[in-house]
Parts: C-alpha cells; sequence; structure tokens
C-alpha cells in the first residue's frame, strides 16, 4: 500500500472522529451508517498483501492518532446494534477488529448484541464458541451470562454469573462486572438473601483492605516521585581522618589527594537514584527454590521503614489519600495547572499516555489516573504495551497503579513483560512485582521469590528487594482473607 494513501487516510480519519464527538440524538443516528463505511474502510488499510490485517499498524495509528480511535472501535458495534437497528453491521465490525483489537472483548460483545437482536440460534453458538476458546476470561463468562438473560434463560445466566464471581477477586473492576449483574437479577428472583451475602462478602473484603493499609500507611500523601524515595543507602566503612595519608598510595594527605573526590561521590551514591549497573539481566536470575512465606521467613526478612516502593504499595491500597491530597493541595497552590488543563480536555487515551511520558506533577497524578481509568478497554492495552519498553520511574509507578484500578488480573502479562521485556530496569521489575501480588498466580509467586532473593543479594544498598517482598506478603495476606471468608 502507498504510505501516501494510508496517511491521506489516517488524516481524513482523525478529522471525522473529531467531528463526531459532539454528535447527540438525531444527528449521531444519521452518522451511524457514516462510521460504518468508515470502519471498514480503515480496516481495508489494516490488510498486509497474505489479506490478514495487520495489528501492529492498528496500535502504530491508534498511538500517533489525537483522536480516540480504539475506544470508537470498541464502542462503535453497540452504538451501530442500539441506536441504528444495524444488527448486521455491528456482527461484521466485531468480526473483522477482532482481528487486531481485543478479540475477547468484540466476541462478548457480538454474543449481546445478538442476543438483544432476538437472534437466538446465532447468540447460542456465539456463546459457545466464546466458553470454548476463552474459558478463562471472566468478562467472556460475564457477557455469556449476559445474553443468557437477555434470552430469558436465568439459570444459565445464574450459572455462568456464579462461574464469573468464583475467577474474579474481592473489589476488582471484574468482580463489580459480576455484581452490577447478579445481584439485580437475584432480587429480581425473590432471593435477596443471597444477594445481601454477596454484598456483605465484598464489604467484609473492603474492611480488611483498609486494616491491610493502616499497616503501612505514611504520613506523606504526595511525593514529587515515589522512585525519589529509592534512593542507594550508603555504605558504612571506617572514616578517614582529613590529614591522613591518602588509601590510593600517592603518599599525599586524605585532604590533598582524593578527599574531594571521594566527597563528589558519595554525594553522587546518595542523590542518584540509580545506576547503570541497576540493570538486571533475565538470566541471571537465579532459581531460589520453592516459595516459602511463613512467619519464620518474615521475622527474618522484613520491608525497609521508608521506601519508594512501601509508599507505592500504600497508595495502591488505599487511593483515597491521594485523591483527598489533591483536592486539599489544589486549594492553595498554583502549580500544574496547565497539565491539569490538558488532562481535563484530553478526548484519547494517546494524549493521556504522552503526560505519563514526561513525569506529570504529582499533584495531577489522580485525575490523570482517574481519567485513563475511564478509557481502560483502550488504556490497559497501551500501557501493558509501552510496559515492555524503557520507561522513567513515574510512568512505571502510574502504570502499576492504573492497572490495579480496573480490577482485573494481568499477571500473565506482566509475568511477560518482566521476564522478556526490554525494560530490565530494577526499579521498575520491582514496582511490577509489587502489582503482582494482587493477583493469583502460582507462577508470579515464585517469580516474586526468586526476584527478591536476587535484588537482596545484588543489591542490598537499596530496596529493590522491597517490591517482590510486599507483592509476597500481600498475597499471602489475601489468601489468608479469602479462606476466611469461606
Amino acid at each position: 500500500m502507498d504510505n501516501s494513501d494510508l496517511n491521506t487516510f489516517i488524516k481524513e480519519l482523525d478529522e471525522r472522529l473529531k467531528s463526531y464527538e459532539g454528535l447527540k440524538g438525531d444527528d449521531y443516528k444519521e452518522s451511524l451508517r457514516d462510521q460504518y463505511t468508515l470502519a471498514k474502510r480503515f480496516y481495508g488499510h489494516l490488510l498486509k498483501s497474505d489479506g490478514v490485517a495487520d495489528d501492529k499498524l492498528f496500535d502504530d495509528i491508534a498511538m500517533d492518532m489525537d483522536a480516540d480511535v480504539m475506544g470508537w472501535i470498541v464502542e462503535l458495534p453497540f452504538a451501530l446494534s442500539d441506536y441504528g437497528g444495524m444488527v448486521d453491521e455491528a456482527v461484521e465490525i466485531c468480526t473483522l477488529f477482532t482481528e487486531v483489537h481485543s478479540p475477547d472483548n468484540f466476541f462478548g460483545d457480538m454474543a449481546v448484541i445478538l442476543a438483544e437482536a432476538g437472534r437466538h440460534e446465532e447468540a447460542l453458538e456465539r456463546i459457545a464458541r466464546n466458553l470454548e476458546r476463552f474459558s478463562d476470561d471472566a468478562w467472556i463468562v460475564i457477557k455469556a451470562g449476559q445474553a443468557y438473560q437477555t434470552l430469558k434463560e436465568t439459570d444459565k445466566a445464574l450459572a455462568l454469573y456464579n462461574q464469573a464471581y468464583r475467577m474474579t477477586s474481592p473489589l476488582s473492576y471484574d468482580r463489580e462486572g459480576v455484581l452490577e449483574r447478579l445481584v439485580p437479577l437475584l432480587r429480581e428472583l425473590g432471593r435477596d438473601d443471597e444477594a445481601n451475602a454477596l454484598i456483605e462478602n465484598e464489604e467484609q473484603a473492603e474492611k480488611a483492605r483498609k486494616e491491610r493499609y493502616q499497616r503501612y500507611q505514611k504520613k506523606e500523601t504526595t511525593t514529587p516521585a515515589l522512585a525519589d524515595r529509592q534512593k542507594p543507602m550508603p555504605v558504612t566503612t571506617r572514616k578517614i581522618g582529613r590529614n591522613e595519608p591518602c588509601p590510593c598510595g600517592s603518599g599525599k594527605k586524605y585532604k590533598k589527594c582524593c578527599l574531594k573526590r571521594d566527597e563528589e561521590n558519595a554525594f553522587a551514591t546518595i542523590t542518584s537514584t540509580k545506576g547503570d549497573d541497576d540493570i538486571i539481566s533475565a538470566d541471571t536470575v537465579f532459581d531460589y527454590g520453592k516459595p516459602c512465606i511463613d512467619d519464620a521467613f518474615l521475622r527474618t526478612n522484613d520491608v525497609h521503614e521508608i521506601s519508594g516502593l512501601r509508599l507505592l504499595y500504600s497508595l495502591i491500597l488505599n487511593p483515597i489519600v491521594e485523591e483527598l491530597a489533591h483536592k486539599t493541595v489544589l486549594g492553595f497552590l498554583n502549580r500544574g495547572r496547565e497539565e491539569m488543563d490538558l488532562i481535563t480536555n484530553a478526548t484519547g487515551v494517546e494524549t493521556l499516555l504522552a503526560i505519563m511520558r514526561n513525569n506529570p506533577d504529582s499533584i495531577n497524578h489522580e485525575p490523570l489516573m482517574k481519567k485513563l481509568v475511564s478509557y481502560r478497554e483502550q488504556a490497559v492495552p497501551r500501557i501493558l504495551q509501552e510496559l515492555k519498553k524503557p520507561q522513567n520511574d513515574s510512568f512505571v509507578e502510574l502504570s502499576a497503579r492504573i492497572l490495579h484500578r480496573t480490577g482485573r488480573n494481568y499477571s500473565k502479562e506482566l509475568i511477560d513483560i518482566i521476564t522478556t521485556g526490554e525494560n530490565r530496569k530494577a526499579y521498575a521489575i520491582s514496582v511490577l512485582c509489587v502489582l503482582l501480588g494482587f493477583y493469583d498466580n502460582d507462577e508470579s509467586e515464585k517469580l516474586m521469590w526468586d526476584y527478591y532473593h536476587y535484588m537482596k543479594r545484588t543489591y542490598p544498598n537499596n530496596t529493590y528487594s522491597d517490591g517482590p517482598l510486599l507483592g509476597l506478603i500481600e498475597m499471602r495476606d489475601r489468601k489468608r482473607e479469602q479462606a476466611s471468608l469461606h
């Protein structure tokens, strides 16, 4: 394909998507046929010479455009079906774009769209194929239940909702998706006791989460960059007197020889966050045996009293602290106003990610994260993609907190990033280990165990080991809480 043709189309696509943003009512309905045609043209430009759509080209175009093309494509099928009565067209768009973006999302939506259109047999066929292909995806199961509920097959809907409930963690985005469908259905069936029990379980989990947070709560509620607290601790050595012979062997007094250089080096050690040697090659991490996170282990292996990773963990456990701080600080500080305006007016994921890459003011972390979470279906794939590449520490910290707020289990993706990604910085890996602790995955437990011992041994004067250790502690505490609820 001629690059000039593609560039011309991308420019047109960007302009057209922006023109749709303010449309409402009949104007929006009238635009749907045009949007359908535009989506098909977009797909045509993604096709390679072998007739297969290029998913990398799709990601590159989405990244370069100002408009939110991912959000538009994800929302278009339901818009075509619900507002335009264009069910066949909606199914076609779902089918085409499964090749390049989030197939589980599109196939799940397809089942619901067919069910809502009363196309019973097609909906059942789609449900069966989805469950066979994506049996471990909570949202495929949730949407299959929603489709069955729409088809008035209540028993099957309940079975799938309960299955999805067992697949999800308390307080997660996935669990919320189950409950917002299951609880009303139970009440509709007169099974209020079951509905109330589900809500009570979530309330108990929320109480336990707050209690866990109290163990790590710090007075600080905002920080310029959590990584700034990740500074190496100086190694204690015998202090050399200024008038003693210089240890370099020059014969001069220390103050006349190497004192100035050593002071500069010491200052650099204390003030620099990382060094070139703080890069971890995946093949250098040893196998430290089977994880054993018992009381005896924790008595001899503790988190540092002050570290950026400990503060990060606290903010993940209780995000309301930073939200309150943001509201309070805005009342008497004027800094970050221009950046805040950019966040407020951003209409797509790429603009927000660009702000994230540019070390945003800590005052604006909360609104930036909140807006990206609102775009979760489009933002998460891009964030995971970006985490595979070297990024600044602020980007990695914010990414971890955003991924946690979505409530979905990204352990497989995070393990892949840690083990095969290009971002080998010790701090970045440590941050991702903190997040891994919130997910149920036996493989991640072993990975965190190995990285904890490796970091503790390799970087004894740093706090990198706090990340995997906090992840292991979180995983142990959560398993205990879950066991106590059953």
